[in-house]
């Protein structure tokens, strides 16, 4: 599960944690509570 998890986060470029995939937008750092829910709005209106 490790390889499989390792091999998903080097697909996506991702670097560290915390990382995201919301409705195929990738975030790389941190998001504070307003900018995740403007992520997940935006994400549901589409």
């Amino acid at each position: 599960m490790l390889d499989r998890n390792c091999n998903q986060a080097l697909a996506f470029n991702f670097v560290g944690t915390p990382s995201f995939v919301i409705h195929g937008t990738t975030f790389g750092s941190v998001l504070d509570e307003k900018e995740l829910k403007v992520a997940i709005a935006e994400a549901r209106a589409a």
